[in-house]
């Protein structure tokens, strides 16, 4: 088993696809338990089902992937596919590594020699964009 992650190409965080699809992920799951990072390509996002841990042995904060079996993971990214966001060629090979009984729902820290960014919370994603549109007004 591994945890649930997507992975949004081509999309930012102001997107309004981007925000139906955290909105839907919120009534799927606890809203702290959504995390989200650009992708080290600075033209996607990566989204984890993940819950905050304290480690005692190394005194601080750990996320930890809500762990999934692979063909619940398949289905909630078949529909994100469908809404529009999830990439599809990620999901086919996870199909195949799934097969071959693999870890599938991998995201990478670094590609090409660049990395993603830190993971955030979507609550403080929805706290930022709130308070931009409260200074606006």
């Amino acid at each position: 088993m591994s945890g649930l992650t997507f992975d949004w190409d081509d999309v930012l965080i102001t997107d309004s696809l981007v925000i139906q699809g955290l909105e839907k992920l919120a009534d799927l799951f606890l809203i702290e338990n959504i995390w989200i990072r650009t992708s080290s390509s600075g033209e996607g996002l990566h989204v984890m089902i993940a819950s905050l841990n304290w480690n005692r042995i190394q005194g601080e904060y750990n996320l930890l992937p809500i762990e999934m079996e692979s063909n619940i993971q398949r289905q909630y990214r078949e529909e994100f596919v469908l809404f529009g966001l999830e990439c599809s060629g990620r999901l086919r090979s996870d199909s195949m590594r799934e097969k071959s009984n693999l870890r599938t729902s991998r995201v990478f820290i670094n590609k090409n020699g660049i990395s993603a960014e830190n993971w955030t919370p979507y609550i403080e994603v929805l706290n930022t964009c709130l308070n931009k549109v409260i200074i606006s007004e």
